[in-house]
């Protein structure tokens, strides 16, 4: 716990626009230390009080003040930023994520029907979006920004329904990736925990749930699970290219839905129903 000498918090702020003369990654290098501290929201905080956050980070920056006039909110989205990622464990990716996870509610918002009600249709896709834009500025390595970018294009999938045969939960744990499940949890479970109480985790404890179920029964979640590879395609007949992809895509699809499939007869038959095209009236089959 710190706090500045006023004559230098004065000297910060009057000139917080020399920071853009500093190399992007020895700000961000001095940034993750601040988000890897105790109490991340106190060194954020101050960021934004001596006017440097607005240089570093102007899409959070401008976070600060814009209510969310939501029944499940009692802090505007900066605040709201600031708790999460005092909830979340010291584990930077997760941090990062936690900081930036509503980042474009300004972007998104849109007044309901209903005096008072407002909301952010996309706010995770977009947020999403500009986390890598940020993170990239600021020279983050390509590993952290895909994390980073992935807990926050999910961080609502536990209102998602997980449809028939938990396809949605599969897809899910395809995009996130199982490594990374964990960090998506505790983001969730932070982001309950700074809002609006009474806090409601039925939600999150239904999709931890479905995805223990799926991953205890051993579902193939990628295109590595499935029982044939690109050089079986070839061997089918396919040419080497980006076709090959988007046939094992489709195939992941098909086994998504319904594990039976993922045997190699069993993809042979769709490989060979999928390559047939319509032929021409009048013109003999070959």
């Amino acid at each position: 716990d710190f706090s500045v000498e006023p004559q230098t918090l004065a000297g910060i702020t009057a000139y917080a626009s020399l920071i853009q003369d500093v190399a992007a990654e020895r700000v961000r290098d001095e940034l993750l230390k601040i988000l890897l501290s105790d109490r991340p929201s106190k060194g954020m905080r101050l960021l934004h009080e001596t006017g440097l956050l607005a240089y570093i980070m102007p899409e959070l920056d401008r976070c600060a003040g814009y209510g969310q006039d939501s029944k499940y909110h009692d802090r505007d989205v900066f605040e709201h930023a600031l708790a999460t990622a005092d909830q979340v464990p010291t584990v930077i990716t997760v941090r990062l994520a936690a900081l930036m996870h509503d980042i474009a509610k300004p972007l998104t918002h849109i007044k309901g029907s209903q005096e008072g009600e407002s909301h952010y249709y996309g706010h995770d896709k977009k947020s999403a979006e500009i986390a890598r834009d940020v993170l990239t500025r600021l020279r983050l390595d390509g590993k952290t920004v895909e994390t980073v970018t992935a807990l926050i294009r999910d961080h609502m999938s536990r209102f998602a329904r997980p449809g028939k045969g938990l396809v949605g939960v599969k897809r899910l744990i395809n995009r996130v990736g199982v490594g990374n499940l964990a960090g998506l949890f505790e983001l969730q479970e932070a982001d309950i925990k700074a809002s609006r109480p009474p806090y409601d985790f039925s939600m999150l404890e239904r999709l931890k749930d479905a995805v223990d179920t799926v991953l205890r029964h051993r579902h193939p979640l990628t295109v590595k699970d499935l029982a044939v590879r690109g050089s079986d395609l070839i061997e089918w007949g396919m040419k080497p290219g980006p076709e090959i992809g988007r046939m094992l895509d489709k195939m992941m699809d098909v086994v998504m839905q319904d594990p039976s499939m993922n045997s190699k007869e069993a993809l042979r038959a769709f490989f060979q129903i999928s390559i047939l095209k319509p032929r021409t009236p009048g013109k003999p089959v070959r």
